[in-house]
């Protein structure tokens, strides 16, 4: 079989509307699926490999359980987190130049997910690589190790 991938897009797409619009619309043939393939920012949000996983998926169940989990979600939540940390090291007197500045004190910031996040003043992406997710039998993306 061939094993290039039949479909390839960003995280941005939203891989579980993604997947349903591919599986329930579309029609394509689940023989298909593991050519299926999205690039992530973040590990997939249910993995066990990652602590802050189950902390992502604790929260959400606490404060959204009408919504179900995705990636979009998780990378927002991480998001969040960095987004805190440049709040508090800005201190008090908050304007968009402090504040950029504080990010900019962020270098090899662990936020669990297996990939450190840093920033200077020449890097504004904060995360070095990305996660490759394949679309598996049960119609979820899973992480490609």
């Amino acid at each position: 079989m061939n094993q290039f991938p039949w479909f390839s897009t960003v995280s941005f797409v939203g891989s579980e509307a993604y997947a349903k619009e591919l599986m329930t619309v579309q029609e394509i043939s689940e023989k298909n699926y593991n050519k299926i393939i999205v690039t992530q920012v973040v590990p997939s949000p249910f993995s066990k490999k990652y602590g802050v996983t189950a902390q992502y998926l604790e929260l959400s169940a606490k404060y959204y359980p009408e919504d179900e989990p995705n990636y979009v979600a998780f990378e927002g939540f991480l998001n969040a987190q960095i987004l805190v940390l440049g709040l508090e090291r800005c201190g008090e007197d908050l304007t968009r130049s402090r504040f950029l500045e504080a990010l900019r004190t962020i270098h090899n910031y662990d936020l669990g997910i297996g990939k450190y996040i840093s920033y200077g003043p020449d890097d504004q992406k904060g995360i070095e690589g990305i996660y490759i997710s394949r679309l598996n039998s049960n119609g979820l993306f899973e992480i490609i190790d």
